[in-house]
């Protein structure tokens, strides 16, 4: 028969915050109880050591609009200390008060989240330690971890320099576990973990550094480019930043990885064939494609008698000047999606920088070109709800390429 464990205090502060007493929850959110679990968590996150009454008040109230700090203090500590008794864990003094400051006992039983991580951390960094038990508490470690700590109460001064930390102690994690499981042979394992952590944080490129190289070593080039297609593509379309010199590194290296001999033509076609999902409207790359791309339609433009445009859009505010980076990111999201949807499938659109895109517009007259520029105006400005921007536009035909000197 299984031994059960008496009923203790758990507290999750990696992702969901909450607080557990046995089977009971305790971290119900309600209005009232906000300043309540703000005192809890600051007493919790600065546990090593004591805090006095005055700084808890100044966290609490930091404003100074409460009449009388010291009585509203004591009653919101009886508040909590009774909360935490409520449960169905025995009854302990969580929270004591030594010499004019509160601090957590630590020797009253209670599971934190964050404690248990740092700890299987510290195990797996040990250098005594086997590759096996490595392993193991790096993967109980990344398991704790369920997203940032205290992540709902970042917007506090004092939570941030934390959150910062224990991500790093994440990162740090991930890559030496990937290390370990690719030295392993295990790629499969390993991108797992990557892709976990990528659900975490799209944007930080280590994972999908790791997770490309792990393809690769598994033979899976195809997949390999995909994934680069989309780190480069996620990092123009929301912060506006080109991939890391490192990143464009092995770009090059998958694309001489699949430059093996192939005979059958069908199988050419077919690996080089577009994903059906992503085909409707423009063409949206990046700018190492687009470079290449407008290259060629320069080369080949003094004999093809087409007209081929290049065109720039620019988001500014009424004064011509930069816009915020959030009013920026959430006008680049919708600009870029509108211009997709607004030009046909041969054109090109890529992002040139935080508040540009450049396009390539084929077979269309002066003219034409303007009507398009205009269509993408119009539609950005019916769906667009932030502050106001204006879309700056200018269409200028792409120059033929110079024949080399003989």
């Amino acid at each position: 028969m299984e031994q059960k464990h008496p009923p203790v205090l758990t507290v999750f502060t990696l992702g969901t915050f909450a607080v557990h007493s046995g089977d009971d929850v305790l971290s119900i959110a309600s209005s009232r109880a906000q300043n309540l679990w703000k005192l809890f968590k600051y007493i919790l996150t600065n546990r090593d050591h004591p805090i006095s009454t005055n700084r808890l008040i100044e966290v609490l109230w930091p404003d100074g609009d409460c009449e009388n700090p010291i009585k509203a203090l004591y009653s919101l500590m009886y508040r909590l200390r009774s909360l935490l008794n409520s449960g169905e864990a025995p009854k302990q003094d969580y929270i004591l008060f030594r010499h004019n400051s509160y601090l957590w006992n630590k020797d009253a039983p209670c599971r934190i989240d964050v404690e248990e991580f740092d700890r299987y951390a510290a195990q797996a960094a040990e250098a005594g330690r086997d590759r096996i038990s490595r392993i193991a508490c790096y993967q109980k470690a990344l398991a704790l971890y369920q997203g940032d700590y205290l992540s709902e109460s970042t917007m506090e001064d004092w939570v941030l320099p934390w959150a910062n930390y224990y991500k790093r102690i994440y990162s740090s994690c991930v890559n030496d576990l990937v290390k370990l499981l690719m030295d392993d042979g295990e790629y499969a394992s390993a991108a797992r973990v990557c892709e976990q952590a990528i659900e975490r944080d799209p944007y930080e490129e280590a994972p999908h550094e790791m997770l490309i190289n792990c393809l690769i070593n598994m033979g899976q080039l195809t997949k390999a480019m995909t994934q680069y297609t989309h780190i480069s593509n996620l990092l123009y379309r929301e912060p506006g930043v080109q991939p890391s010199e490192r990143l464009q590194k092995l770009y090059k290296s998958i694309h001489q990885s699949t430059q093996t001999v192939q005979h059958d033509l069908r199988a050419i076609k077919q690996s080089m064939q577009e994903d059906p999902a992503s085909g409707h409207g423009a063409y949206l790359c990046d700018m190492e494609v687009f470079r290449q791309l407008y290259n060629l339609e320069s080369r080949i433009l003094e004999r093809s008698g087409q007209a081929v445009y290049v065109a720039v859009i620019t988001i500014a505010t009424p004064t011509h000047m930069l816009p915020d980076s959030r009013t920026l990111n959430e006008a680049m999201i919708l600009l870029r999606q509108v211009t997709v949807d607004s030009l046909r499938r041969g054109d090109v659109i890529s992002q040139y920088s935080q508040s540009q895109l450049v396009l390539l517009l084929t077979t269309l007259t002066l003219e034409d070109c303007e009507l398009a520029l205009s269509r993408i105006r119009r539609s950005f400005n019916q769906q667009y709800q932030g502050s106001s921007v204006l879309l700056l536009s200018t269409v200028e035909p792409v120059d033929p390429a110079p024949m080399p000197a003989h």
